[in-house]
């Protein structure tokens, strides 16, 4: 994995490449597909009880050659989108791994794996470090671009648009 981005520049460049790789309803499932294709390696979304043990709302757990992205299964739908977004853009911004978290949150966040398997796992939590600044600087424009698109996507679909077209 290349070195880590940080600036405002690089959070900007991974902003528009993943615009670029969003399809044109702004659905975030369908960036992660392309964000993976890109890649060369799956990312799994998973929904796991985080808030009720206490953890973070999102977390990104990368290995070598596969990704999960666990997600606190009570998020109602907009916090989901901006949990995803946030996921999404540590991967992007291809972010230090962070600290090291437990066995018991590896098999709570991703049951099917191994956690002798467990290279590096993304754990973060509040918003002190650079690292989360920027990610939730492009995770802002990423949830704002995916609602613009799926209105944008809902009008044009609608049976009245395509009539007056």
């Amino acid at each position: 994995m290349k070195s880590p981005r940080g600036s405002s520049s690089s959070v900007s460049q991974a902003t528009r490449a993943a615009r670029r790789l969003m399809p044109p309803d702004g659905d975030l499932m369908g960036l992660i597909e392309n964000l993976a294709a890109q890649r060369a390696r799956p990312i799994k979304v998973v929904d796991q009880p985080l808030e009720k043990f206490n953890m973070p709302s999102g977390i990104t757990i990368a290995l070598t050659d596969f990704d999960y992205i666990v997600v606190d299964d009570a998020a109602p739908p907009s916090r989901r989108t901006v949990i995803l977004a946030h996921e999404i853009a540590h991967l992007m911004l291809e972010h230090d791994q962070g600290e090291h978290v437990s066995d018991d949150l590896i098999a709570l966040a991703a049951p099917d794996l191994s956690p002798a398997l467990i290279q590096r796992v993304l754990h973060r939590h509040g918003y002190a470090g650079r690292q989360e600044q920027d990610a939730e600087q492009m995770a802002t424009a990423l949830a704002a671009e995916h609602e613009r698109r799926r209105r944008l996507f809902e009008i044009e679909g609608h049976p009245v648009s395509s009539r007056l077209r």
